[in-house]
């Protein structure tokens, strides 16, 4: 069967190899038949030995080859498709029929053929015409050889005279991998080259002689230039190759071994090879901050077979491959990360390691102000990060001197030094990375989660510089951890940052610094006592103090800012101090938890007073840190915080205010300490109340600051609003009480209907009355006594029945008011009520001052403040009276907005006053319908422009709904004419009225025949409701209504 096999298969294979013979050997080869005829022959070869590979043997081989060495003679003038082809069959032929026992002739014959056909003869460049296709078909043949090699008997070559062909065959596989750009090329040209190197050359000593070109050739493939990007598969493979070669040669267990050597490898030939070789590491090693993880892994790799194998023979490289094991050890990957700090603390068993780590880290320490002083952010985000990694390495492994720490401290401080004056601009320095979130958002963020508040960064703060300084804080936070050393820094920095006559910018990054390392320490702690599970506080004496001093200097610092104003605050980098004396204070209510509630009597006025400060950051770290503190000190919110201290936070504020320290903070600062205590601090700020007003008769030429003090007194009056029951404006009030409104809604005609039911009830009276007199007159004809006095009035309702005195209810007046109850007593207003009568009283000596917004605001509070103050008649109808010319002005300005709110605020004290402003009412009139009739024409005017129709965002349309709801008030509250509500029927018309269903239910409660004939006028004119049909009733003649 196997006979019959081989027969077949050289049957078949035959015609295919006489073709191309046949056509190569021709004067004039034709190109397209030798590339049909070598198709043929590739296609049987592949799929006979697919099928009966195991009949194919040497003999066939050298049959079929003798066709193809033809065509390798002749590849200076055959084309590449048939190169292709002819080294495809020729690999074929490598893996089935020379796959075993290959002679050594053969196969140096066969590596210079292939080499040839590649890149041409030795010494001329590499055939740059030839295509990619036939190079990665011809390396890939040469891959098919090297196995056959090394399937051979050992030797075959390794001897003297291949030495020739086997340099040629590197130097040719180097060049292609240098010269093509296909990543499929360089991978198969690499692989190609390990094979070659190591299972063809068996000899160390004819290694170690390839070993300086097969260094610079892989060099030049990685070809770290800025014009040269390869894929991070080539590099990974290239740096793999790499690693092995050096290993291989340079090995410690290798160099020396052999006296008789035909490249003497002597004492000065290993220190110029391991010299040359540091110089192509360096370039190499900066594949450490590739961007793929898998050629960092490959430089990890690269790293760790170098310290294991040739620390003695490469050890003027130590340095190199320690910083890159440093950088690899701060790497983004965690696997990465992980065995390379692994890696480094087994290699730092040795002393020298270790000394090179800590020449490392210093190194780069004193580097640091330079590298700060530039313009490239990655590269101080990269310095840093490896001084970070460098040095917890060396506090792990019980190397972290004194010295370095202080080094590290004193050059981050003055790096940041250089990082500011080399600033564009100063103001960047201040501003914070991100904007400032709203107060309400930030308050209950830190309720929901619990948490700290985390500062936005104001060193550095620029979005540019937030990974730099990001890894400074790590940095920081990795040397306040260290030692007891570290909290001596931060002493001596926060005494740098305490001298008044140092520069700001000095004294900023000295307090910033030392902040960050007490914030490490002070984890450090916390770390501690998770664990150990600690009921004592680990922290020493040491720390304590340093907190301490670091409380008092953030206290002296926002002291200062609460004496200066916003003007004198000249230099900008002040700011930057109070976010940072802020952060402090926040840092020491961290580290002391409850027992900080002893110095909220310092510390809590100044963070809220910088509430009110100018600089968006230093607002959003007050709140961080009213946040933080409340949080520490174990109040529920920052709302229960200020409840709690609100004696002398306002105390503290009010002083200022009787002092006449006017500054912009302190109006702020009262309205955030409403906004966050709310109502229940309002019973609180009498005194408050008068400062204002005293200091608004004093300066109430000063429109900014009569704006501000004003609004307070609006904030007080709206939180007086959402009050509720804790906030009632008259005490002793209950559900009765409460549900009768002081103001009588003006009454209405009565209809047919209600007049029968009046007469009746009347009638009903009057019998049981008689009835009454006659059973009286009865019984003292029986001799009975009479169960009450005599006459009216006289009763005192003290020793009487409530039944027998319900009696004689129905014998009065229906208009005499029913005693009180009871019990019942009249109760005064409360502390609130009062504020909020004397802040509206106050509000009409200010509606005509030239502010537009103080007046917009004034119209608003009134609005707000009389249906808490209408619960007082006796109180609120006097107050009404005050106010109502200066309200009533208002609507005849010219600011649509005012004329709104003023409109507003009638229609509010309407529906609380009710009747009592009738007669106030009648009086303006004229000058109500003026501005009524303006209003419409303005309206109907902006409706028939055609670019000015905005519908109902118009401001006319706003105007004339504010208008209609006012009067639509006025006439069902207030007692009004008929001529009025003749004049409103008319100025309105039919068909607004049918629109405005509010003022039309109004009018028709006063006069619903006006409203009816004005809306049927409307019909009969414009024909709306059609013709009238005329009922018919016999001896009856109906007329048709003429409108």
């Amino acid at each position: 069967m196997s006979e019959e096999t081989q027969r077949q298969v050289f049957k078949e294979l035959k015609p295919h190899c006489i073709k191309v013979s046949e056509t190569i050997l021709k004067p004039t080869p034709d190109p397209r038949g030798l590339s049909t005829s070598l198709t043929q022959l590739l296609q049987t070869l592949t799929s006979t030995s697919g099928r009966h590979g195991e009949v194919f043997h040497r003999a066939l081989g050298d049959y079929v080859f003798y066709p193809l060495s033809h065509i390798f003679r002749q590849h200076q003038t055959v084309n590449d498709g048939a190169l292709e082809k002819a080294l495809g069959c020729v690999r074929i032929l490598l893996n089935t029929c020379w796959r075993l026992n290959m002679p050594a002739e053969q196969a140096k014959q066969m590596l210079i053929m292939i080499t040839f056909v590649i890149v041409g003869t030795p010494g001329a460049p590499v055939n740059a015409n030839r295509s990619e296709e036939t190079k990665i078909e011809g390396m890939k043949c040469l891959l098919a050889l090297f196995e056959c090699v090394k399937r051979a008997e050992k030797g075959v070559l390794g001897d003297v005279e291949s030495l020739p062909a086997l340099g040629h065959s590197v130097t040719a596989v180097l060049e292609v991998a240098i010269s093509t750009t296909s990543p499929q090329l360089q991978m198969v040209s690499l692989e190609c080259l390990e094979a070659l190197l190591f299972s063809c050359v068996t000899d160390s000593d004819i290694f170690a002689s390839f070993y300086p070109g097969v260094v610079s050739g892989l060099a030049k493939v990685i070809g770290l230039g800025p014009t040269t990007k390869r894929p991070y598969e080539v590099l990974a493979r290239c740096v793999k190759v790499l690693n092995h070669v050096i290993c291989e040669v340079l090995g410690d267990a290798n160099v020396g071994e052999s006296e008789d050597l035909k490249v003497h490898r002597t004492t000065s030939w290993l220190t110029a090879t391991a010299t040359q070789t540091k110089s192509a590491l360096d370039n190499i090693l900066r594949l450490r901050g590739h961007s793929h993880s898998h050629v960092r892994k490959s430089v990890f790799e690269l790293c760790r077979d170098l310290l294991e194998n040739c620390a003695k023979s490469l050890a003027e490289a130590l340095t190199a491959i320690i910083e890159t094991m440093i950088v690899l050890a701060g790497d983004e990957d965690d696997s990465l990360r992980s065995i390379s700090e692994n890696t480094l603390r087994v290699a730092a068993m040795s002393e020298r390691v270790k000394e090179t780590i800590q020449s490392c880290v210093h190194g780069w320490a004193i580097s640091l102000p330079r590298v700060m002083a530039g313009s490239e952010e990655i590269m101080k985000t990269r310095l840093i990060s490896r001084i970070s990694t460098g040095f917890k390495i060396l506090t792990e492994l019980g190397m972290g001197s004194e010295i370095l720490q202080e080094t590290l401290a004193i050059n981050i401080r003055d790096s940041l030094f250089t990082a500011y004056t080399g600033a564009t601009g100063k103001q960047e320095a201040i501003q914070a990375v991100e904007e400032p979130l709203p107060f309400d958002a930030l308050v209950s963020r830190n309720k929901a989660i619990g948490i700290l508040s985390v500062y936005p960064d104001v060193v550095l703060g620029h979005r540019s510089q937030r990974d730099t300084i990001g890894s400074v804080k790590k940095l920081l936070s990795l040397l306040g951890r260290s030692s007891e050393n570290a909290l001596r820094l931060a002493q001596r920095h926060i005494r740098e940052g305490s001298r008044v006559n140092a520069p700001t910018k000095d004294r900023s990054t000295s307090l910033w610094v030392a902040v960050e390392l007490l914030r490490g320490s002070l984890a450090n702690s916390d770390e501690m006592d998770i664990f150990l599970d600690l009921d004592f506080s680990p922290s020493g004496p040491l720390q304590q103090h340093v907190t301490e001093e670091l409380f008092a200097v953030s206290l002296s610092v926002l002291s200062d800012a609460t004496e200066l104003g916003a003007d004198e605050e000249a230099d900008l980098m002040s700011p930057t101090l109070q976010c940072l004396a802020l952060e402090a204070i926040s840092l020491t209510a961290q580290a002391q938890k409850e027992s900080f509630r002893e110095e909220l009597v310092d510390a809590l006025y100044p963070i809220v007073h910088l509430l009110g400060s100018p600089s968006r950051a230093v607002q959003s770290h007050a709140i961080v840190t009213l946040n933080n503190v409340s949080r520490s000190c174990r109040y529920p919110s920052a709302k229960e915080l200020i409840l709690e201290n609100v004696d002398y936070m306002v105390n503290a504020v009010a002083l200022k205010l009787n002092t006449f320290d006017l500054s912009p903070q302190a109006p702020v600062v009262l309205g955030m300490m409403l906004r966050l205590a709310g109502p229940s601090l309002i019973p609180y700020l009498d005194d408050i109340v008068v400062s204002i007003f005293a200091a608004l008769d004093a300066f109430h030429g000063y429109e900014a600051l009569c704006e501000a003090l004003l609004g307070v007194l609006a904030q007080v009056v709206e939180e007086s609003r959402k009050g509720g029951d804790l906030l009632a404006i008259t005490a002793n009030n209950d559900d009765s009480s409460s549900s009768s409104r002081p103001q009588s809604k003006r009454r209405k005609l009565l209809t047919g209907e209600d007049l029968i039911q009046e007469i009746s009830s009347n009638l009903r009276k009057e019998q049981e009355t008689k009835k009454k007199a006659a059973q009286e007159e009865t019984d003292m004809a029986a001799g009975k006594f009479p169960e009450r006095p005599w006459g009216k009035g006289k009763e005192n309702g003290k020793n009487e029945d409530p039944t027998i005195m319900g009696e004689g209810k129905d014998e009065e007046s229906e208009d005499q008011p029913a005693p009180p109850p009871p019990g019942t007593q009249v109760a005064g207003p409360t502390k609130t009520y009062d504020l909020v009568q004397r802040i509206t009283r106050l509000s009409q000596h200010y509606l005509t001052h030239p502010s537009y917004p103080l007046r917009l605001r004034l119209l608003h509070l009134i609005s707000t403040a009389s249906p808490l103050l209408s619960k007082s008649e006796d109180a609120f109808l006097p107050l009404v009276n005050d106010i109502w010319p200066a309200v009533l002005n208002r609507l005849f300005e010219d600011e649509l907005h005012i004329t709104i709110s003023a409109a507003e605020a009638i229609t509010t004290l309407a529906r609380e006053c009710g009747e009592f402003i009738s007669s106030r009412i009648v009086d303006a009139w004229p000058g109500i319908k003026r501005v009524f009739v303006n209003c419409l024409r303005r309206w109907e005017k902006e409706r028939a422009s055609k670019t000015g129709d905005m519908g109902t965002y118009s401001p006319g349309y706003k105007v004339w709904d504010a208008l209609c709801e006012m009067v639509a008030a006025v006439v069902e509250f207030c007692r009004v004419s008929d001529e009025i509500v003749d004049d409103v029927c008319k100025i309105v018309g039919g068909e607004r009225l049918l629109q405005r269903t509010d003022l039309r239910n109004a009018l028709e409660g006063a006069n619903a025949e006006a409203v009816w004939l004005e809306i049927e006028s409307w019909k009969a004119r414009s024909g709306v409701g059609g013709k009238w049909t005329l009922p018919a009733l016999e001896g009856v003649k109906f007329y048709e209504v003429v409108f």
